[in-house]
Protein backbone atom coordinates (compact mmCIF):
# COMPACT_ATOMS: atom_id res chain seq x y z
CA UNK A 1 0.00 0.00 0.00
CA UNK A 2 1.34 3.73 -0.72
CA UNK A 3 1.16 6.55 1.53
CA UNK A 4 -1.19 8.14 -1.54
CA UNK A 5 -3.75 5.49 -0.92
CA UNK A 6 -3.77 6.27 2.71
CA UNK A 7 -6.12 9.86 3.92
CA UNK A 8 -6.26 11.73 6.70
CA UNK A 9 -9.44 9.93 7.69
CA UNK A 10 -7.66 7.03 7.82
CA UNK A 11 -5.52 8.28 10.61
CA UNK A 12 -8.55 9.53 12.45
CA UNK A 13 -9.45 5.66 12.61
CA UNK A 14 -6.25 3.97 13.68
CA UNK A 15 -6.29 7.02 16.04
CA UNK A 16 -9.64 5.84 17.82
CA UNK A 17 -8.21 2.26 17.58
CA UNK A 18 -8.24 0.60 20.83
CA UNK A 19 -5.01 -0.52 22.76
CA UNK A 20 -6.69 -4.61 22.67
CA UNK A 21 -4.35 -5.03 19.46
CA UNK A 22 -1.38 -7.74 20.36
CA UNK A 23 1.93 -6.17 21.20
CA UNK A 24 4.10 -6.30 18.72
CA UNK A 25 7.64 -5.49 18.40
CA UNK A 26 7.24 -3.18 15.60
CA UNK A 27 6.39 0.62 16.90
CA UNK A 28 7.28 1.38 20.23
CA UNK A 29 6.77 5.27 22.13
CA UNK A 30 9.35 6.95 24.73
CA UNK A 31 10.28 10.20 26.01
CA UNK A 32 13.57 11.30 25.55
CA UNK A 33 15.28 13.94 27.67
CA UNK A 34 16.95 17.80 25.55
CA UNK A 35 19.28 19.07 26.83
CA UNK A 36 18.93 22.91 27.25
CA UNK A 37 21.73 24.45 25.70
CA UNK A 38 23.12 27.81 27.00
CA UNK A 39 22.90 29.18 23.56
CA UNK A 40 18.92 28.91 23.79
CA UNK A 41 19.27 30.42 27.48
CA UNK A 42 21.08 33.35 26.72
CA UNK A 43 18.37 33.59 23.86
CA UNK A 44 15.31 33.52 26.43
CA UNK A 45 16.71 33.29 30.25
CA UNK A 46 13.29 31.45 31.09
CA UNK A 47 14.46 28.51 29.54
CA UNK A 48 17.23 28.25 32.40
CA UNK A 49 14.38 26.85 35.06
CA UNK A 50 12.84 24.80 32.52
CA UNK A 51 13.20 20.90 31.41
CA UNK A 52 12.62 19.86 27.20
CA UNK A 53 11.07 16.42 26.25
CA UNK A 54 10.80 14.78 23.12
CA UNK A 55 8.15 11.77 23.08
CA UNK A 56 9.89 9.37 20.36
CA UNK A 57 8.54 6.90 18.44
CA UNK A 58 10.54 3.93 16.80
CA UNK A 59 9.39 1.29 14.15
CA UNK A 60 11.29 -1.40 12.63
CA UNK A 61 8.29 -1.60 9.59
CA UNK A 62 5.33 0.50 8.69
CA UNK A 63 4.67 3.81 7.99
CA UNK A 64 3.83 6.36 11.38
CA UNK A 65 -0.15 7.52 11.10
CA UNK A 66 -0.98 9.19 14.14
CA UNK A 67 -0.99 10.52 17.88
CA UNK A 68 -2.80 11.25 20.82
CA UNK A 69 -1.78 13.16 23.41
CA UNK A 70 -2.93 14.91 26.99
CA UNK A 71 -0.41 16.54 29.25
CA UNK A 72 -1.30 18.14 32.49
CA UNK A 73 0.75 20.49 34.17
CA UNK A 74 -0.04 21.70 37.90
CA UNK A 75 -2.17 24.28 38.21
CA UNK A 76 -0.63 28.03 37.43
CA UNK A 77 1.97 26.43 35.28
CA UNK A 78 2.44 26.46 31.22
CA UNK A 79 4.29 24.82 29.01
CA UNK A 80 7.15 26.66 26.49
CA UNK A 81 5.54 28.27 23.94
CA UNK A 82 8.04 31.03 22.44
CA UNK A 83 6.27 33.41 20.54
CA UNK A 84 7.59 33.43 17.42
CA UNK A 85 6.96 29.31 17.00
CA UNK A 86 3.94 27.72 16.10
CA UNK A 87 2.46 24.51 16.46
CA UNK A 88 5.28 22.88 14.35
CA UNK A 89 8.81 21.98 14.61
CA UNK A 90 10.83 25.29 13.71
CA UNK A 91 13.02 24.74 10.83
CA UNK A 92 17.25 24.64 11.36
CA UNK A 93 17.21 28.36 10.01
CA UNK A 94 14.72 29.70 12.59
CA UNK A 95 16.69 27.67 15.17
CA UNK A 96 19.65 29.37 14.43
CA UNK A 97 18.37 33.14 14.38
CA UNK A 98 16.13 32.30 17.53
CA UNK A 99 17.96 29.58 19.63
CA UNK A 100 15.49 29.45 22.07
CA UNK A 101 12.66 27.51 19.32
CA UNK A 102 14.66 24.26 19.75
CA UNK A 103 12.96 24.18 23.03
CA UNK A 104 9.17 25.05 22.16
CA UNK A 105 6.70 22.92 22.89
CA UNK A 106 5.99 21.65 19.47
CA UNK A 107 4.49 18.56 16.96
CA UNK A 108 6.47 16.69 14.26
CA UNK A 109 6.04 13.75 12.35
CA UNK A 110 8.86 11.65 10.45
CA UNK A 111 8.64 13.13 7.53
CA UNK A 112 9.16 17.48 8.35
CA UNK A 113 11.85 18.73 6.67
CA UNK A 114 14.24 20.27 9.42
CA UNK A 115 15.29 22.17 6.09
CA UNK A 116 11.94 23.78 5.21
CA UNK A 117 9.21 22.64 7.40
CA UNK A 118 7.58 21.01 4.86
CA UNK A 119 5.58 17.24 5.38
CA UNK A 120 4.39 18.39 9.07
CA UNK A 121 1.48 16.89 10.73
CA UNK A 122 -2.05 18.12 10.44
CA UNK A 123 -4.59 18.68 13.82
CA UNK A 124 -7.01 15.91 13.74
CA UNK A 125 -8.55 17.75 16.77
CA UNK A 126 -8.55 17.81 20.89
CA UNK A 127 -7.37 14.91 22.84
CA UNK A 128 -8.98 12.06 24.04
CA UNK A 129 -12.02 13.77 22.84
CA UNK A 130 -11.71 14.66 19.10
CA UNK A 131 -14.41 17.17 18.93
CA UNK A 132 -12.98 18.86 21.70
CA UNK A 133 -10.86 21.80 21.07
CA UNK A 134 -7.45 21.15 21.02
CA UNK A 135 -4.50 23.07 22.77
CA UNK A 136 -0.92 23.28 23.23
CA UNK A 137 -0.82 24.58 26.56
CA UNK A 138 1.11 27.90 26.38
CA UNK A 139 -0.25 30.80 27.98
CA UNK A 140 -1.63 32.06 24.72
CA UNK A 141 -3.28 28.65 24.21
CA UNK A 142 -6.78 27.43 24.65
CA UNK A 143 -6.20 25.40 27.48
CA UNK A 144 -3.00 27.34 29.34
CA UNK A 145 -0.82 24.47 31.01
CA UNK A 146 -3.19 21.69 29.39
CA UNK A 147 -1.58 19.70 26.36
CA UNK A 148 -4.62 18.27 24.34
CA UNK A 149 -3.98 17.54 20.79
CA UNK A 150 -4.55 14.72 18.13
CA UNK A 151 -2.46 14.94 15.11
CA UNK A 152 -1.74 12.90 12.20
CA UNK A 153 0.48 12.51 8.56
CA UNK A 154 -1.10 13.95 5.79
CA UNK A 155 0.02 10.74 3.99
CA UNK A 156 1.65 12.44 0.89
CA UNK A 157 5.09 11.70 0.28
CA UNK A 158 7.94 11.44 1.16
CA UNK A 159 7.87 7.65 2.45
CA UNK A 160 9.82 7.52 5.56
CA UNK A 161 12.01 4.26 6.62
CA UNK A 162 11.69 2.44 9.82
CA UNK A 163 14.11 4.38 12.66
CA UNK A 164 13.48 6.43 15.66
CA UNK A 165 11.70 9.89 15.40
CA UNK A 166 10.28 12.85 17.52
CA UNK A 167 7.08 13.49 17.17
CA UNK A 168 6.40 15.97 19.89
CA UNK A 169 8.43 18.03 22.14
CA UNK A 170 7.51 19.78 25.75
CA UNK A 171 9.18 21.89 27.42
CA UNK A 172 7.92 22.46 31.11
CA UNK A 173 9.48 24.12 34.88
CA UNK A 174 12.07 22.50 36.11
CA UNK A 175 10.78 20.33 39.24
CA UNK A 176 7.69 19.13 38.18
CA UNK A 177 6.33 16.80 35.37
CA UNK A 178 2.99 17.10 33.99
CA UNK A 179 -0.12 13.95 34.39
CA UNK A 180 0.09 12.42 30.98
CA UNK A 181 -3.69 10.65 30.32
CA UNK A 182 -3.97 6.73 30.70
CA UNK A 183 -4.97 7.28 26.83
CA UNK A 184 -2.58 8.79 25.36
CA UNK A 185 -1.31 6.88 22.31
CA UNK A 186 0.71 6.66 18.83
CA UNK A 187 -0.29 4.60 15.54
CA UNK A 188 0.92 3.21 12.86
CA UNK A 189 -0.07 1.66 9.51
CA UNK A 190 1.02 -1.06 7.14
CA UNK A 191 0.66 -3.65 9.32
CA UNK A 192 -1.71 -1.41 11.51
CA UNK A 193 -0.59 -0.95 15.29
CA UNK A 194 -1.40 1.17 18.03
CA UNK A 195 0.89 1.61 21.29
CA UNK A 196 0.38 3.67 24.47
CA UNK A 197 2.31 6.58 25.09
CA UNK A 198 4.41 6.11 28.77
CA UNK A 199 2.71 7.94 31.21
CA UNK A 200 5.65 8.42 33.36
CA UNK A 201 8.31 11.55 32.46
CA UNK A 202 11.60 10.68 34.44
CA UNK A 203 12.69 14.20 36.07
CA UNK A 204 16.42 15.15 34.73
CA UNK A 205 17.93 15.49 38.15
CA UNK A 206 16.42 11.46 38.07
CA UNK A 207 18.41 10.43 35.50
CA UNK A 208 21.76 12.47 37.02
CA UNK A 209 20.85 10.27 40.47
CA UNK A 210 20.69 7.06 39.03
CA UNK A 211 23.59 7.38 36.41
CA UNK A 212 26.28 6.76 38.91
CA UNK A 213 24.17 3.67 39.98
CA UNK A 214 24.28 2.20 36.66
CA UNK A 215 27.59 2.57 35.55
CA UNK A 216 28.64 0.56 38.88
CA UNK A 217 26.38 -2.21 37.69
CA UNK A 218 28.05 -2.31 34.47
CA UNK A 219 31.26 -2.20 35.92
CA UNK A 220 30.29 -5.45 38.27
CA UNK A 221 28.78 -7.18 35.27
CA UNK A 222 32.25 -6.75 33.49
CA UNK A 223 34.06 -8.07 36.65
CA UNK A 224 32.21 -10.32 36.78
CA UNK A 225 32.66 -11.96 33.57
CA UNK A 226 36.26 -11.95 33.51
Amino acid sequence: MTRSAISTSTAVCVLLATLSASVRADLTAFWRHNPITPQAIADDPALAGMQSWSAMITNTDGLWASAGLRAVLPAGLRFYRHPTGGLFRPTISQQNTNPALAFHTYLTDPTQSLVTGSGAPVILGGFPELGEQYSLGGASDAIPGTLAVAWGDPQGPPIHSPATYEIARLTFTLGVVPEIHAQSQTSQVSPDQTVPIPTVIPEPTLLVATAPLALARCRRRSHARR
